[in-house]
């Protein structure tokens, strides 16, 4: 089946808040953005996480990759630089 975009979603979060997370597939960027979805659990379970909304969900083209096993990787970045 050949699809044309995949669901990317999750939450991040550090001791401050953060500035962005990026999306690699392949080691190649293919999307930054910042968290900014309510996600519950992550509130409930670390309750003094600095950012208020760490949860994301986006959608990434993936139209131009070619058949086959991807590398997807997740990086994120604090307002700090770390």
């Amino acid at each position: 089946q050949v699809v044309n975009s995949v669901q990317i979603a999750g939450a991040a979060f550090d001791d401050i808040r953060l500035a962005a997370v990026e999306v690699l597939i392949d080691n190649q960027l293919v999307s930054t953005f910042e968290p900014d979805l309510h996600h519950k659990g992550v509130r409930d379970t670390f309750p003094t996480v600095a950012h208020n909304n760490p949860g994301f969900n986006s959608f990434i083209d993936v139209s131009a990759l070619s058949a086959g096993a991807h590398t997807l990787t997740y990086k994120a970045w604090d307002t700090a630089g770390n």
